[in-house]
């Protein structure tokens, strides 16, 4: 949950809160939006954002080491490891990245992408995927790229898989069997609750990528709202409480 004030979810009923632990102060000024964590080898960094900086917030204690200053107002990034880096990408700022030593702004770029519009970022089977703000279209990298030159994939244009229109809220992996590996599915869920599953390795290859099916599931209640359970993918859709599983 981004928010979360003073109480839990259970079975049947709520909890009030029995109390916190502090772990990092210092973290700017406001409330913290993000928090992440870079894994890489055996490099393990937390990052907190407040809403114009980025913190190494590993270490408990006082103060919190400042990584980026300077960031337009934000602090709420969306965020994947990949070839020892971690990225953000928040909708509002250059796409940012950080590898545990350097933070610098990651390169990309593609025809149509508004680097500072890429709201969304997920990593699939070798290839990194950024959507843009208010978009229903994807741009995907390389084979073993994050970032770098991407290619647009316009799903905008297939009507008869977008018919309901709207905007790309979240880009998913699906792993039917609870693993990960080959049989994966690639999943987008759009703003008006239709959700479009994809399978295959290459999206530039029509043998190597196919359409799995479109399916009507309730609204999206945010980007941010959906996981992966086993061989499920969960999420929070408008006033019910939905899972795409292998039978859907």
């Amino acid at each position: 949950a981004r928010v979360m004030d003073n109480i839990f979810p259970e079975p049947g009923a709520v909890r009030v809160r029995r109390g916190y632990e502090l772990h990092a102060t210092g973290v700017g000024s406001g409330d913290v939006k993000t928090i992440a964590e870079l894994n890489v080898g055996t490099t393990k960094k937390l990052i907190a954002f407040s809403s114009t900086a980025a913190f190494d917030a590993t270490t408990s204690g006082a103060a919190a080491t400042s990584l980026k200053t300077g960031l337009t107002e934000s602090g709420r990034w969306d965020w994947v490891n990949m070839n020892g880096s971690i990225v953000f990408v928040d909708g509002i700022n250059v796409p940012q990245q950080y590898d545990g030593s350097t933070w610098a702004n990651l390169t990309i770029s593609g025809t149509g992408l508004t680097v500072a519009n890429i709201v969304g970022i997920q990593v699939f089977k070798t290839r990194s995927f950024v959507w843009m703000k208010n978009s229903s279209d994807f741009f995907y990298s390389a084979a073993h790229a994050i970032g770098g030159t991407m290619t647009l994939f316009a799903l905008s244009k297939l009507g008869a898989i977008t018919s309901r229109g709207g905007h790309i809220v979240a880009i998913e992996p699906w792993t039917v069997d609870g693993g990960a590996g080959q049989d994966d599915f690639f999943v987008v869920i759009m703003s008006t609750g239709q959700v479009v599953v994809y399978s295959g390795t290459d999206p530039s290859d029509a043998d190597k990528w196919s359409l799995v099916g479109v399916y009507d599931v309730g609204r999206p209640m945010s980007r941010d709202g959906f996981v992966k359970h086993g061989g499920d993918l969960t999420g929070l859709l408008g006033n019910d409480y939905k899972r795409i599983t292998a039978e859907t």
